[in-house]
């Protein structure tokens, strides 16, 4: 039963480690990008994301006061491997209805939660 204890304690661990790791890389990720628009004028950086019950997606979009998606990415995965990848979907399209109705049909549903809450937020928040 020690023995049991100790190995649970070591996983554990290592979990924590990891868990570490991709949040460190996370941030750092998107503070690349702030970085790089930061002294630009009007673009935006978005995120949103999407939980299932084992694996999560995150989007980033970042866009200009056009609501032209300059660049995009997806960050999906349970593992600690998982790295943000380019959304080509997405990028230099413009944010509008049409393309919330194209992005309803994707088949990846976290993907399509993820990007909708994006998408939908900006425009509620233009309408306003």
């Amino acid at each position: 039963m020690r023995e049991l204890a100790i190995v649970a304690s070591i996983i554990i661990f290592f979990q924590l480690l990891l868990s570490l790791y991709q949040v460190h890389y996370y941030n750092k990720f998107l503070k690349v990008l702030v970085k790089k628009y930061s002294e630009k004028p009007g673009y935006m950086l978005s995120t949103g994301v999407a939980k299932g019950k084992i694996q999560s997606v995150v989007i980033a979009l970042v866009y200009n006061e056009d609501n032209y998606i300059v660049e995009a990415y997806q960050f999906k995965g349970a593992s600690i491997f998982s790295k943000f990848k380019s959304l080509d979907i997405l990028e230099n399209r413009y944010i509008s209805k049409e393309l919330v109705l194209e992005v309803q049909s994707l088949k990846n549903q976290l993907l399509m939660e993820a990007v909708m809450k994006v998408l939908k937020n900006k425009l509620v928040n233009d309408s306003a």
